[in-house]
């Protein structure tokens, strides 16, 4: 059993949901045949076994019997009496199209080529009982209808016929008036005309109909459902995975065993996640090994040049060898930059985290960024706790507020605000500055991206200090967004775990 379960795995998903169709119309097909069955097992009293009965072959049996009882120069007002309580039109026609009751009516072509057809034969007149018939006095008599032939009752033709809108469906049914009892009938034709289709349920009955179609369509939405969610849910499952890839997460792993596309397609992203992951951490190895080997000679370059600032006498060379230190200061803020976003980035697992005052973090970045010409205010509730490291929290504020203070301390003061909303605490850092373009805020937080280009080593940084924010609220369990604020300025907001 196990074995052909595999065998059906490994089959194309198109194998797959055409075994499924085919399985859908079986079930359907022997649950119908069972009904069927059902019925000869139940009672003749059954409303199962009970047969619907054509609704206009029963009106032309009744008026069959009623016109034959009544002279001709009554027969369109029993016609007229029939017509408003089955809120029908109907006519009476003669074979050749000579209308014998009815209200006057211009029959369209198809109706008239139909009316002039020849009408069934009539094996034998109709077995009238007397005018006393049986029945006690007070009790209703039983007047059978009209024998046909020896098929039964002919069949009913219908036709649609319109002249713009709306349709006009006509029925007709051929069926003998017993004028005289012992005489041969009158063939005559009974039209129905309406503008509905179902002509008030005498052209048509839509309830089997509409039972029939809602019993298959519950049949297959529950055979269907299990298929259904067989493509789906790993789908689903495929789609958070790729979320958590674009977000920098590649330790989540699919289900290998299926064999069919969905199968190959979950191994294809594992594999693209476990390159993706040795790709990246390479990468950022790279980026830690070469600061790390930079640090020194750069230490060397700036004691040297210290040296020579303090033994160079003339103005000129002493402003070149001060544009010279500048250089190396820059470099190594570089150097300090990817050793920090390395060493953020390596093992964020291995972060121990732990119910932090948010008032004591966001007080000690405050102090190492704010400036006299940058005024940075606080909103914090002393109270507040969130479950992270107090280290890599701060180091992600402190490149926040940085970042504030290097582009917007000219418009206006930096705000910080705490506050907790539901299970989780947010950190917004607001500022009045120019924002950033829309089209590059979900960039915003990539290495080495600067929202303008042609920033130098004046006027922007190396682009690492919001991807260090990043992964450091990552490492806390935690995320970072940001959006542009109207009118203008910037808001960053961390969401964070609330400490328990």
């Amino acid at each position: 059993m196990s074995h052909r379960f595999h065998l059906l795995s490994r089959l194309p998903l198109l194998y797959k949901l055409l075994l499924w169709f085919f399985f859908n119309l079986a079930v359907i097909s022997m649950v119908f045949v069972g009904i069927t069955n059902l019925q000869f097992r139940l009672g003749p009293d059954s409303p199962l076994r009970r047969r619907q009965r054509d609704p206009m072959a029963t009106l032309a049996r009744l008026l069959s019997i009623e016109l034959g009882r009544a002279p001709r120069p009554q027969w369109s007002s029993v016609l007229k009496r029939y017509a408003r309580e089955y809120r029908v039109e109907l006519y009476v026609f003669a074979y050749g199209d000579q209308q014998l009751a009815g209200p006057e009516v211009q029959l369209p072509e198809p109706v008239r080529e139909l009316v002039r057809q020849p009408p069934p034969r009539i094996t034998h007149p109709p077995p009238f009982p007397p005018p006393q018939a049986s029945g006690e006095p007070g009790q209703p008599r039983i007047i059978p209808g009209p024998a046909w032939d020896s098929h039964g009752a002919p069949p009913a033709w219908r036709v649609s016929w319109h002249e713009g809108r709306p349709f006009r469906y006509w029925v007709g049914l051929p069926f003998p008036i017993f004028e005289r009892q012992g005489q041969r009938p009158t063939p005559a034709t009974l039209l129905a005309a309406s503008n509905s289709i179902t002509g008030d349920g005498l052209f048509l009955v839509p309830t089997p109909w509409i039972v029939i179609i809602l019993v298959v369509v519950l049949l297959s939405v529950l055979l269907w459902i299990p298929m259904v969610r067989y493509v789906t849910h790993p789908l689903s499952q495929m789609t958070r995975i790729t979320e958590g890839i674009a977000a920098g997460h590649f330790d989540a792993h699919l289900d290998q065993s299926r064999g069919d596309e969905i199968g190959r397609l979950g191994r294809a992203i594992n594999h693209m996640s476990s390159r993706l992951a040795a790709l990246i951490g390479g990468q950022k190895r790279l980026l830690g090994d070469v600061a790390h080997e930079l640090s020194s000679p750069i230490a060397r370059i700036k004691l040297g040049l210290a040296i020579i600032e303090h033994r160079v006498e003339e103005d000129k060379d002493l402003k070149k060898v001060q544009s010279v230190i500048e250089d190396a200061e820059h470099m190594s803020s570089l150097v300090s930059e990817l050793l920090s976003f390395s060493r953020a980035e390596i093992n964020p697992q291995r972060v121990e985290l732990s119910p932090v005052s948010l008032h004591a973090v966001i007080e000690k970045a405050v102090r190492r960024e704010q400036t006299e010409q940058a005024p940075i205010t606080c909103h914090v509730d002393p109270e507040l706790r969130a479950q992270a490291h107090a280290e890599l929290l701060v180091r992600a504020l402190s490149n926040l507020l940085r970042n504030a203070v290097r582009y917007a301390s000219a418009g206006g003061p930096i705000e910080v605000i705490a506050c907790q909303q539901d299970n989780h605490v947010l950190i917004e850092v607001k500022d009045h500055g120019p924002g950033v373009p829309e089209g590059l805020l979900e960039q915003l937080f990539a290495p080495f991206f600067r929202p303008e280009p042609s920033r130098d080593r004046k006027t922007g940084g190396a682009g690492l200090g919001l991807a260090i924010v990043k992964t450091c609220v990552e490492a806390c369990k935690g995320s970072v967004v940001a959006r542009n604020r109207k009118p203008n300025g910037l808001s960053v907001t961390i969401s964070l775990d609330a400490a328990t």
